[in-house]
């Protein structure tokens, strides 16, 4: 995912040609699913942010979902708020014990997907979406993220559009267009039928996968969920009965 410093790369024709759209991400509270990750507590009061997962269904109830490139995190805190320490974050403040990531990836970018275990079973509090496999690309959704850098985010904020998406050419890959996706927002959720009287609804995808999930703020890419990405789903689910 971007920066606010955009080095040069290579572009497909279509990324080349794209200008910045019309629709912006609009800044909110956030849901309890989703939030992101610190690399140590003194970072959870200044806002020292780095990706974002969301909390997916599952029995063990303790699996986080991000993207594969953002490495190995270390706390993970759902609806983050900013300035409040650790004991006082509304949904807590979860350890990370382990990771899981396919090994094709980075070489396979359609494999751009990570679950982190945490040391509490963070659903019980949060909700969570469930991972939901499609096979189309056109679809309604609401992509959210924790922008990184405060000269974007100065309240370190999630951002939230919901926009309609195309595919990737060349890739199992959902595209969308809307503004304000700067680092920090990859591995956030793109997510459908979301209910909040429930806290339940289903994530198709999370911003990675080409480009580390795009290489400007208003473009942005996310892996679909198919037969690998379910069985390394399946991997995290049974490590964590052990």
């Amino acid at each position: 995912m971007t920066t606010l410093t955009l080095f040069a790369a290579f572009t497909l024709p279509q990324q080349a040609a794209a200008a910045a759209p019309a629709v912006n991400g609009t800044y909110f509270k956030g849901i309890p699913m989703v939030g992101t990750f610190f690399a140590d507590t003194a970072s959870i009061r200044t806002g020292a942010t780095a990706c974002t997962g969301t909390v997916v269904h599952s029995p063990t109830r303790d699996l986080v979902l991000t993207a594969a490139h953002c490495g190995r995190p270390r706390l993970f805190v759902p609806q983050y708020r900013y300035g409040a320490p650790a004991s006082a974050q509304p949904y807590g403040v979860h350890r990370v014990t382990a990771l899981f990531t396919d090994p094709a990836y980075p070489r396979d970018t359609d494999l751009d997907i990570a679950f982190a275990r945490v040391a509490t079973p963070v659903e019980a509090r949060t909700g969570a979406l469930t991972l939901t496999p499609t096979a189309t690309y056109t679809h309604r959704v609401t992509v959210i993220g924790y922008p990184s850098d405060p000269k974007v985010n100065r309240h370190h904020q999630p951002l939230s559009c919901t926009t309609s998406t195309t595919r990737l050419t060349g890739h199992h890959q959902l595209r969308m267009a809307c503004g304000g996706y700067y680092g920090g927002t990859s591995g956030g959720p793109w997510i459908t039928s979301y209910n909040p009287a429930t806290r339940t609804g289903s994530v198709i995808g999370n911003t990675g996968g080409y480009e580390a999930g795009g290489n400007v703020h208003w473009i942005s890419y996310a892996p679909v969920y198919g037969g690998r990405a379910l069985a390394l789903y399946t991997r995290a689910v049974a490590a964590g009965r052990r």
